[in-house]
Parts: C-alpha cells; structure tokens; sequence
C-alpha cells in the first residue's frame, strides 16, 4: 500500500528536537537479554506474531490493512466538544504553543484522531522513560499522519486519579559521590494516604522546597526558571508535572489531558455506567483472557478479581470498589447493595474512575485513539483486553512498544574512555561487576593466578601425602586432613587480606566505577526507570539531550539502547544497527 505523503504545512518535530550528535554511539541490547527484563508478555508481544495476531489483532495488520478501514479508527461516536473542553481546562495556565493550538482545533474536528501514551504524575518530571513516552507519540503521529493523509493529534494522559503518593512524590536524583539520593515531596505518613494526586498541592515549608533548592544549585539558568516557575505553594503537583511537560514537549504540539479533569467532565461516565450495569459480563469477558493466557503459560499482569473501579469522596480521597463474598459490594468501610451501588452512582457519577483494566476503554471512548505507545508493563496488562474491546464494539488501537533506553552523559563518557570500560558491562548487579573489575587489573589477575597455582600444588601434595601416610601409620591421616585444612585456611586468609590490599590501591579506580554504575544502572535498576529525566537533560545539556531523545524514535521495537552522549557538536547521525531480535513490522 503506497505511503500518503503530508502536505508542507505537517507537523515535524525535528524543528522542535534537533538529530543527534555526530559521533554518537548506540548499542542495541534485545529486550529478552536486557539485564532487568522487559516483561515476559512485552517480549513476547516482540517476537511472536501469531501472539499480536491474537491478542492485538490491530497491531498485527495495521500495516498491510486497507487504508479505507483504517480510515475507520478513532471515529467511534467521540464527544469531542466535550473532549476538547477538557483538554482545555486540563491546559488552562499554558502558554500553548502555535502546533498545540493547531493540533487542538484538528482534534476537535470530525476527521481527526490521537496517538496516545499516558503516565503517572512524577515529582520532578517522572523517570526518564516519561520523556521517552512524550517523544515517542510526536514521532509515531507524524508517521501516521503522513501514512493516512489526515490530522493525527500527539496526547499525552496525565494520570492523576491516581493516589499513590509514594510513586508520584519521589524521584531518584544521581550523585557524584554516593548512591543516588531519593528526593521526596512530602513525608512518608503524607505520601501513604490514600489521597488522589489531583488533590496534592505543594504546601509551604514541605520537603519538596529542600528537594528543589538541592537541584538549583547546579541548574542551567532554564532549568532553574522551570522549577521555580512550577514548584511554588499552592501549586498542585500535577499542574507542576504538567509544566515540565509543557517546556519539553508542548512546542512540538503535545496536549495533555489531567485523568481528574476528564472525570470531573464526565468523559468516563458511559463506560463505568455500562460496567456497573454489565458487571458480571465485564468479568466473563476479562476471565476469558485470563484463562487464554493461562492456557499458553502466561501470567497475567492485573488479576480481575474486583470491579476495576475507583470512587472518588470530596475531599480527594480514592478508594477501590471491592466486591464482598456475600454479595453487594464495599466503598472503605461502607456497604453497598448493587441497586445501592448504581443509586450513588446515579448521584455522583463524576465521583468514580476507572482502574488499570477499564482505563484503556474509557480512554477509546473518549479519545479519538488510533495508536497507543505503551511500557512494557502496560503492554501485558492489555493483553487482557481484546475481548473487553469487543464485548463494547470498540476498535482496539494500534500498540507499539515504548522506546527503552539508557543515556550515558558526556562526564559518564569520559570516565569509560579514561578506563577503558564499555558502558555495557556496567549494566549488571554491582557485586558482579566489582569482582569483574578487580579481576581486569593486571596486578589481581597475576596474584590469583600464582594463589591458584599454590593451591593446585597443595592439592597435589596431599593427594599424594594421603597414600604414603595411610600405609606408614593410618592413624595419621585425620592429622593429615587437618594439616591441610588449616593450610587450605591460612592460605584463604592470606588471599582475602591480599585481595583487601589490591582493594585499596584500586580505590580510585572503584569509586570511578561506582560513579558510573550509579547513574548507567542506578542500584541494580534501569536508569530509565529510576533517575528523573530532569536531571539527565542537565547532565547531556539540554540541545543534546533533546538530540538524543529525537534519537530514540528511530530505534528498532523491542530492544534496550545505550547511547552515549559525548557532548559535541550536533549533525545527522547514521541508523543505530546491532543484534536485535525478531520484531513486528514498522
């Protein structure tokens, strides 16, 4: 099928984020050899065709489908004016760049349709696979929107009906000198309440303002006016997340859409209305995968043993709905008989939410949705979906896997040239790669080499001892034992001490090593996972970082790159190429 080619007047977000540095260097891990593995279904999502087929069966020939029922995506009966308000009221504050206003009005219009990824509200921006997400939707709707000659909107779901506090109020922030240091929002007995994000604010004296003053004193004047002019009292912390949103990616045209303000405008309410009238079809349909999925040896990622529903009481608290044993259903300590259920629904309909299975479907109907770009974690869970998906004649959209990658800033750069390391190795448990480390010194490996050789010879000689004592004196074989244990022991004692003075001498060299392990594989997680990406746009400098992140939507589905920043000049880079396992269609 030939490729519909856009008009001039397209959005390209390389204006927005430039290519990346020259002399970049990329290194292509599968995702089934990543050393933290992507999840079992997201590698099989990957590698197995005949499971997209059957599990996302859009996916499988979005490709090869014909353009006119391609067409037909994204144009369930959408409330747009409604959409659009809430897209409104969800960005009322921004400063909306000209590609938002334009990709706005397009959304609001019959033809057009969104490309999708959505997460969490992140203190400080949210790990770094946030940027990775943002970026990835601009790439993926400007290929759309070429593919299929029409308007394809970036949108970006804000999930903040969320109410895990420790999540959104905390980020790992690397450190020269230790383990990275986790910056937090508020105290723990705060952040353990079971109140919704939507309904955090920043509250003066709080334990974010030390956690902001800690990063301005080595920000780039831009980065310290972002975080002053989105943390500040009274600030809500998913207007803050959404300001920083806004500087990264809001001139490449992303909306964002708050899950509280959908709520409050009412775009879930004919999903949860038909799942609380359907609730016993609701749980047939997801048993149904479950049990596929079972059948096939596969986990499922959400167990769909309670009503994927949230209510939401005035004060901001969030609770889930959970079916009782004898029937009827309980809201915290309250009790509920279904018709009661369906009554206080009736009468507070914007006071629920759905959870992790039911979002999907509200956000299909809500949102135009062609495309969906997904973590690998999400990507298990909707593959519990399709037959939810069909039980509500509802067009499943396309899925692609997020970009998954680690960034090794120009600093990280220069230690690995310094040492000879590759940045690869580091991307292991720490007790692994010391010993790795330690056996690569010439000094270590010489002095293990003579310690084995002594201990093979001692080996030897009592092999050899045990023969001739047992036929002199039998009785001094267990003296024999001993003797050789005890030297077995001293020579034991001797290498540990040997090894501790080696340790020493290499002190340097290790702590170089702890700097890079540090931020390449911070306490044995993904960098991507754990470090804020706030602080690794300061690390790269901001036009290397954005490169880089432009850089990440070239890269082959299914795989973990490592791509090293070196800091200099920015120009066309080739096709990242390696080892890469068999993937979809792209």
């Amino acid at each position: 099928m030939p490729v519909h080619q856009p008009d001039e007047s397209s959005s390209n977000p390389e204006r927005v984020f430039p290519p990346a540095p020259v002399s970049v260097s990329i290194e292509l891990i599968p995702c089934t050899d990543f050393p933290a593995p992507f999840h079992p279904l997201a590698c099989t999502f990957v590698t197995d065709e005949a499971f997209r087929s059957a599990r996302f069966p859009t996916t499988a020939r979005f490709w090869q489908a014909p353009l006119a029922e391609l067409l037909q995506l994204g144009q369930a009966k959408i409330q747009r004016a409604a959409l659009v308000q809430a897209l409104q009221e969800s960005m009322e504050g921004l400063i909306c760049s000209p590609q938002q206003a334009r990709y706005l009005q397009e959304l609001g219009s019959p033809q057009g349709v969104a490309v999708v990824t959505g997460q969490q509200v992140g203190f400080l921006g949210g790990p770094f696979y946030t940027a990775l997400k943002a970026m990835a939707i601009v790439a993926l709707a400007q290929r759309l929107g070429a593919f299929l000659n029409r308007p394809v909107v970036p949108l970006f779901w804000i999930e903040d009906n969320d109410s895990d506090g420790a999540e959104a109020g905390s980020i790992a922030w690397w450190q020269r000198e230790g383990p990275a240091e986790l910056l937090v929002a508020a105290p723990t007995a705060e952040l353990q309440q079971p109140l919704t994000v939507a309904a955090r604010s920043l509250l003066p004296g709080g334990q974010w303002e030390a956690a902001v003053e800690r990063i301005l004193s080595e920000a780039p004047p831009e980065i310290a006016s972002l975080l002053r002019s989105a943390y500040r009292p009274g600030v809500s912390w998913s207007y803050a997340f959404l300001l920083l949103l806004q500087w990264l990616v809001g001139d490449a045209g992303v909306l964002f859409l708050r899950s509280s303000v959908a709520r409050r405008c009412g775009l879930f309410i004919p999903i949860l209305e038909w799942a609380l009238s359907n609730a016993e079809q609701l749980h047939k349909a997801l048993h149904e995968a479950e049990s596929w999925l079972h059948r096939r040896g596969h986990t499922v990622q959400i167990p769909s043993a309670m009503l994927p529903i949230h209510f939401h009481t005035p004060e901001g608290y969030r609770y889930r709905i959970r079916q009782l044993p004898t029937g009827g259903y309980a809201i915290a300590q309250q009790r509920y008989s279904t018709a009661g259920l369906r009554e206080l629904f009736a009468q507070h309909p914007t006071a629920f939410s759905p959870a992790a299975l039911l979002r999907p479907v509200c956000q299909q109907y809500a949102i135009p949705t062609i495309a969906v770009v997904l973590g690998p974690a999400e990507i298990a869970y909707w593959a519990q979906l399709r037959e939810l998906y069909e039980l509500l004649e509802l067009p499943m959209p396309m899925v692609t896997l997020r970009p998954s990658l680690t960034l090794v800033p120009p600093a990280i750069h220069r230690l690995l040239t310094r040492h000879g390391w590759n940045a690869l190795q580091f991307l292991a448990p720490w007790h692994q790669l010391e010993t790795t480390l330690l056996r690569s010194l010439p000094s270590v490996a010489a002095a293990e080499h003579r310690i084995a050789e002594l201990r093979a010879a001692l080996r030897q000689w009592y092999e050899q001892q045990l023969s001739d004592v047992h036929a002199v004196d039998p009785t001094l074989v267990p003296s024999l034992g001993a003797t050789h244990h005890r030297i077995e022991q001293a020579l034991q004692r001797w290498e540990r001490r040997l090894r501790a003075a080696f340790r020493r001498r290499a002190e340097l060299f290790l702590h170089h090593a702890q700097q890079v392990w540090w931020l390449l594989f911070p306490q044995g997680q993904p960098q991507e996972r754990r470090l804020s990406w706030l602080q690794l746009s300061m690390l790269c400098g901001l036009e290397s970082f954005r490169a880089a992140l432009q850089q990440s939507t070239t890269l082959p589905p299914g795989v973990h790159a490592v791509l090293t920043v070196p800091g200099e000049a920015v120009a066309s880079a080739p096709e990242p190429t390696a080892r890469i396992a068999e993937s979809p269609p792209r």
